[in-house]
């Protein structure tokens, strides 16, 4: 049987300090000490700081180094400080990657978070050969206790307002608020769309709210608020505590041929998280472990998808799928029907005009059981980079309500096939840019997606494993092979009865 285990990423983070604490207890290792060792208050250590890739180690379990195909190899890592204090809390987020340069074989490391400083990561063998293995300390506990502190907060994400009234325009910031009190602003809602969260501008000198004509997203304003709330902070987010290699890295394990196979389900909705998503058999194929898929020729993807009517909803990264997948008829294999809609409130690109914004509930209504009556409908949408800087609140509550409109369409078309893209991480390349737009809040979503949506039919497509692997640096934009392999696998659910085999 694969082995589908219940774990912890990373941390608890969005969950709750006592789920944290409730971890811990049950992962806590207690130390036998006997009565007359015992003291008050003994002497602790004189200075603490983060987790430091210099002291910490990571060892093979059982110093095992031989391998056979279809194993799944477990190391353990020990986390200490720059002052050699063992680490007694999790939460760290650490990444590993296990790779072959010549073979462009790699996979990505499975991280089990203990709660005590202690951290398991498991790898699937999946290709015969030498394989080297790193880890890496992506953002400490401490960055992403900062985190935790920052994304709860309202009015992060700041828009212009263009007011206009005949020849007369004025200007004003606009945000968005989740909590509180105001007064001399112009408050907008969308119940059906936004919750209880308020889009709120600061009041024009002279015209009336109504006069409000596009918004245009403030990048320069991000980058400053990113640095005014980072302040002495910054230490965190650079050098030796983000991005930084274990000093172990890389430990050499080989790898022997071996007949065993891998069972893994057919694709569907609500698929459990499994030990690996998957890995890359060649720098162009990847071969997915979470259900059973494969590479689509240009005629499959053409008999799959061309009874079929697709709307791709969200930001420009599953835009790609319609540019380097549906629009090209050489990858496609034929004109096959498909929208594309990008969700409002974006981030960048530019001024928008208020009376064309459609948000993600509105769109989904707008899908009447009249499209659905020849062909079926499928869904395929993402809430992802442009949501970093939105508090919590704000994010699940328009979550929240993307849900209740997938309901209501469930209901108008039972054979909805809704298909959700998770994040992926991306290479930030300076202190503001980890602060607006870390990779450990893009994961954080993915998390509080799967919590939100999960139960009611979605199919989810997470590509994390499959970016962190691949040799490619980690753009927002991925490659088009990269795409193709993502859009094969959104395929696999669309039409798992056509997949034959996982490899």
């Amino acid at each position: 049987m694969f082995p589908y285990n219940t774990f912890n990423h990373f941390d608890l983070g969005w969950i709750g300090i006592v789920e944290e604490f409730e971890w811990s207890y049950k992962h806590l290792q207690r130390e036998s000490m006997s009565p007359q060792s015992y003291k008050p208050l003994m002497a602790g250590p004189d200075a603490v700081s983060p987790t430091s890739v210099s002291k910490s180690k990571f060892y093979l379990q059982d110093d095992k180094s031989t391998f056979s195909r279809g194993d799944f190899i477990h190391i353990i890592i020990e986390t200490s400080d720059e002052y050699g204090n063992r680490r007694l809390r999790g939460g760290d987020f650490i990444t590993g990657t296990m790779f072959n340069a010549r073979m462009q074989t790699s996979t990505a490391g499975r991280t089990v978070d203990y709660g005590n400083g202690t951290y398991s990561m498991y790898f699937y063998a999946g290709w015969k050969g030498q394989a080297s293995i790193t880890v890496s300390l992506s953002f400490t506990r401490e960055a992403i206790l900062f985190y935790d502190l920052m994304k709860y907060r309202d009015g992060r994400v700041v828009w212009l307002g263009t007011f206009m009234k005949g020849n007369v325009i004025e200007w004003s910031n606009c945000t968005l608020i989740s909590e509180g009190i105001w007064k001399n602003s112009c408050s907008f809602i969308n119940t059906w769309a936004l919750g209880e969260t308020i889009f709120l501008c600061n009041k024009p000198a002279s015209l009336p709210c109504s006069a409000l004509t596009n918004i245009t997203h403030r990048v320069g304003q991000m980058f400053d608020r990113a640095e005014q709330e980072v302040q002495d902070r910054k230490y965190l987010f650079e050098g030796k505590f983000r991005k930084a290699m274990f000093s172990a890295s890389p430990i050499k394990v080989n790898i022997q041929d071996s007949n065993k196979q891998v069972d893994v389900p057919t694709c569907g909705p609500d698929l459990p998280m499994p030990l690996s998503s998957g890995y890359w058999k060649s720098y162009h194929t990847f071969v997915p472990l979470v259900c059973r898929s494969q590479e689509w020729t240009p005629e499959q993807r053409f008999k799959c998808a061309s009874d079929k009517l697709f709307f791709f909803i969200g930001d420009s990264t599953i835009m790609q799928f319609t540019k380097e997948v549906f629009g090209k008829l050489d990858i496609i294999g034929g004109r096959v029907n498909f929208q594309k809609h990008f969700l409002a409130l974006r981030m960048g690109g530019g001024a928008r005009s208020v009376t064309n914004i459609m948000f993600g509930s509105d769109f989904i209504d707008r899908i009447n059981s009249s499209v659905c009556v020849s062909q079926i409908t499928v869904v395929a949408f993402n809430f992802s980079f442009h949501y970093g800087l939105w508090s919590v609140r704000a994010y699940l509550s328009i979550v929240n309500q993307f849900k209740l409109s997938l309901l209501r369409l469930f209901e108008r078309c039972p054979d909805t096939i809704a298909i959700l893209k998770l994040a992926h991480p991306r290479d930030n390349t300076d202190v503001p840019q980890n602060v607006h737009s870390g990779n450990y809040l893009y994961y954080d979503m993915n998390r509080m997606l799967r919590r939100v949506l999960g139960g009611i039919g979605v199919h989810f497509l997470d590509v994390w494993d499959m970016v962190l692997a691949h040799p490619d640096d980690n753009e927002v934009h991925v490659k088009s092979h990269i795409i193709i392999q993502q859009a094969d696998m959104m395929l696999s659910y669309v039409c798992p009865r056509m997949v034959k085999s996982n490899s």
